[in-house]
């Protein structure tokens, strides 16, 4: 992750994806981290905590029906003890990319990922590492190439979702676009 004969990392960040880690406690999290930072990385994105049925963190929720594995808090612990920051990615279902611009799906989905972060702070915000949160959804720039399905966005899921983020925890909220080289829609992946 270095630039061509340089020592400076060019990339300090990366995303966290929690499938295929159920089992992976502290330890675990801890050499993986170790290893992360000795190549420059000093920011982590969790993905999400919440993805369709599948739940990271101990939650209440209404919209899951599989077992919780509760690996938040372990990453969290790795990251503090090594220094790292860490951004907690909240709710996502595969419904959104073939609803981007309906207004009560979105209103669903920021509910759910409010709600999210609402049992997310109450429980881990003790962390030293949790610097920040992630909206999951990433808007592709086609879908909101006009000024109304821009605004159904801003208005039914990034804004209720960052004001409530920012009220509980004054931690900074961030997004990421959908983007590919075509440009095509994201179900052609």
């Amino acid at each position: 992750l270095m630039g061509k004969g340089s020592t400076t990392p060019f990339i300090n960040g990366t995303f966290v994806y929690f499938g295929g880690k159920d089992n992976w406690g502290f330890n675990r999290w801890d050499a993986h981290m170790k290893e992360m930072k000795e190549i420059g990385i000093e920011t982590l994105i969790i993905q999400y905590s919440a993805y369709n049925e599948s739940v990271w963190c101990n939650s209440e929720n209404e919209y899951s029906s599989s077992e919780h594995i509760n690996v938040l808090p372990a990453l969290l612990k790795a990251a503090s003890s090594n220094q790292l920051s860490v951004y907690v990615g909240l709710y996502l279902n595969e419904e959104f990319w073939s609803n981007t611009t309906n207004e009560e799906i979105l209103d669903i989905h920021a509910q759910r990922s409010i709600n999210l972060a609402k049992e997310i702070w109450d429980q881990y915000r003790d962390y030293n590492s949790f610097k920040g949160w992630y909206i999951c959804h990433e808007p592709a720039p086609y879908y909101y190439s006009s000024e109304e399905n821009f605004e159904i966005l801003k208005n039914s899921l990034v804004n209720p979702i960052a004001d409530y983020c920012k009220s509980i925890s004054n931690l900074p909220v961030a997004i990421a676009p959908f983007f590919n080289y075509n440009l095509s829609s994201s179900s052609v992946f």
